[in-house]
């Protein structure tokens, strides 16, 4: 089905978890329902994995306000950077946003419009990628919900972009805009990379967490190829997998073990027996790979999470 729309979604499309049944479905996080295709018309925290790393002067931007921000998981990047950005709802205002983004230039004065971005949740294997402002593009028409605070993975990449100040914005169907502010710099270090779109992953929740540590819960993302998955394609390709998961720090330039955390069984119900949970210890802040190694020479399953002074706002 295709639509052309607002980007608006219906708020009773919303739930805050999809449990698998009959062919094996993904349960998310935060809140998310898929609903077809709609074709839509035109914090100081270390984030960039480089630790010390000093960011350049700011304009002078107007403030933004709201009860839901989008926080960034670099706030300097090179061009072609790939950054994730994440919906936070610290009050739990009951809101509903798409996948839907834009990014606004700053010209020296004010925010303009300059690109559409099409954001990539991480289970459908993709990077956003900005598109012309006056094009057309084609979104899946979902529901995000915030629920506890911290939203989805939306993952987008800074190609295409020239050097300057950029504003990425979601708004949602109850007009609420969130908003966070990013530098294009050819003096930025490159954050730390992302788990590559075509190789075995796991989605992490939340992936934003406090330096005093927490439960995170983990779940296998397999690439299909385009294919339709099974449950039984992701028993298989999850048979190898080790329990204990090993941690790792992105030092600037490479990821360096920090620690290794138990895995517990989920408590998913409905379908195989696939999430698994973990309690962090107090990590400092910076940038993280969570690695499910695996026996027999089977590759290792990775997801990416952030350790920030203020996880919630």
């Amino acid at each position: 089905m295709r639509r052309r729309s607002t980007g608006t979604i219906p708020a009773s499309a919303v739930v805050a978890a999809l449990r698998p049944r009959g062919l094996w479905r993904r349960w998310l996080f935060a809140g998310v329902v898929l609903l077809g295709m709609a074709a839509c018309g035109s914090d100081t925290s270390v984030r960039s994995g480089a630790p010390g790393a000093v960011a350049a002067d700011r304009p002078a931007f107007p403030p933004e306000s709201g009860p839901v921000s989008l926080w960034l998981s670099a706030d300097e990047v090179p061009p072609g950077a790939e950054v994730v950005a994440v919906l936070r709802n610290p009050t739990g205002v009951e809101v509903t946003f798409g996948v839907a983004a834009h990014v606004d230039r700053w010209d020296g004065a004010a925010w303009v419009a300059h690109r559409n971005l099409p954001m990539c949740l991480d289970f459908w294997h993709c990077t956003g990628k900005p598109q012309a402002i006056d094009a057309d593009f084609v979104v899946p028409s979902i529901g995000l919900s915030p629920v506890g605070g911290i939203g989805s993975v939306e993952r987008f990449t800074t190609a295409g972009l020239d050097l300057g100040w950029y504003r990425i914005r979601q708004r949602a169907n109850e007009d609420i805009v969130a908003t966070g502010i990013l530098h294009v710099t050819d003096d930025a270090p490159a954050p730390a990379p992302l788990t590559p779109t075509d190789e075995p992953a796991v989605s992490l929740g939340p992936v934003i967490l406090s330096p005093e540590g927490g439960r995170i819960t983990a779940f296998p993302i397999i690439p299909a190829s385009g294919a339709s998955q099974s449950s039984d394609d992701v028993v298989v390709a999850t048979a190898h997998l080790q329990d204990p998961a090993v941690i790792e720090r992105w030092d600037g330039s490479r990821w360096e073990k920090e620690t290794v955390v138990d895995l517990h069984r989920g408590e998913q119900r409905g379908g195989p027996d696939l999430d698994r949970y973990a309690d962090l210890p107090a990590l400092p802040a910076g940038a993280y790979r969570f690695v499910r190694t695996a026996e027999d020479g089977y590759p290792a399953h990775t997801g990416r999470f952030w350790v920030v002074a203020e996880p919630g706002r």
